[in-house]
């Protein structure tokens, strides 16, 4: 059970709860869902981090078991451009039975805390019923650039008055650029933005 509100309340919260269902005494929540919470607070705001570092760790881990490879790191989530050749979208790729279980490992974290992941993910996920050498090559470097990258967290911070903050949404949008397909990609991110505040 995870509780949110005002700190007056949690006792009383807790204390009705146990007379009716056995639970332990709280402890300070650094961890929901798989995805771990560093909670910073002064007297200037609040920074919280979210990070999944033994989820990415145990999805390169799962990685190398199924593909008999060992990963390396990788500076960015995508191939250098034209790294790619035509033949390497006809020949069917090594890692087709497995790479939705890849995939879909690292979705969650792509949900939870790694939005640099997104695209790479996305792009490779709607080539599942059509994988290639060339997704093959793909998925590998993806993993790579996790590998390298798995203590990364997503970082949000409030340090101004909330009367001062906003919404703010960002799209992305790329239009039929698909190197085998021209297909396009979209997406967004939300977020709650102020003077000295930024929090997805």
């Amino acid at each position: 059970m995870v509780l949110s509100g005002p700190i007056n309340q949690h006792k009383p919260f807790w204390d009705k709860g146990k007379k009716h269902i056995e639970i332990e005494d709280p402890t300070p929540v650094d961890r929901v869902l798989g995805r771990n919470h560093k909670f910073i607070q002064t007297e200037h705001g609040t920074t919280m981090q979210f990070g999944m570092k033994d989820f990415a760790e145990d999805a390169c881990k799962a990685y190398e078991e199924l593909s008999g490879c060992t990963l390396k790191t990788a500076s960015t989530p995508f191939l250098p451009e034209g790294s790619l050749v035509d033949s390497d979208f006809e020949t069917r790729g090594q890692m087709a039975g497995d790479a939705s279980k890849i995939l879909m490992k690292i979705f969650w974290s792509v949900t939870l805390a790694r939005p640099d992941l997104m695209e790479g993910k996305s792009d490779l996920t709607r080539r599942i019923t059509t994988w290639s050498k060339a997704d093959d090559r793909r998925l590998v470097h993806l993993m790579s650039y996790l590998k390298g990258t798995a203590g990364y967290v997503l970082e949000g911070r409030t340090f101004d008055d909330a009367k001062a903050l906003r919404l703010c949404v960002y799209s992305y949008a790329d239009h039929a650029s698909g190197v085998e397909d021209v297909k396009s990609t979209s997406g967004m991110i939300l977020t709650l933005e102020g003077l000295n505040s930024f929090w997805p």
